[in-house]
């Protein structure tokens, strides 16, 4: 298998998966947005929840983080669907061996007279 296509299905794959985790994982985390204020006493953090916000004081740090890592994971999946989307649109016109098959397709005595670049596996 070309050695190209063989690293582009793989690819196809790990991202299929990462994106079945990223899925996964958003199932289990909180809704909102997070909100994060520099202060000069440190970084302050706040729900955003539409028109209203609400201060997370430092007890509520892993709501914070949660939220924080729904935002990551939600754009992880955004740009997982479009690689797939390139990578899956690549893979159906993608013809492995193109080269291989212009030696194969050679009349044998035209062969014979040839020196080729990329001499198929069989031969």
């Amino acid at each position: 298998m070309d050695s190209f296509f063989a690293a582009l299905k793989k690819r196809n794959h790990e991202m299929k998966s990462i994106l079945e985790e990223c899925r996964r994982q958003l199932e289990n985390l909180p809704e909102g947005r997070l909100r994060i204020a520099v202060k000069p006493s440190g970084p302050q953090y706040y729900l955003n929840g539409g028109e209203k916000q609400i201060y997370l004081p430092v007890k509520d740090r892993a709501l914070a983080e949660n939220l924080a890592q729904r935002r990551y994971l939600e754009k992880v999946v955004r740009q997982a669907e479009k690689e797939l989307k390139q990578m899956e649109s690549l893979i159906s016109v993608y013809q492995e061996n193109m080269l291989a098959e212009v030696w194969n397709e050679m009349n044998p005595l035209r062969k014979a007279l040839v020196r080729p670049l990329d001499v198929p596996d069989d031969e």
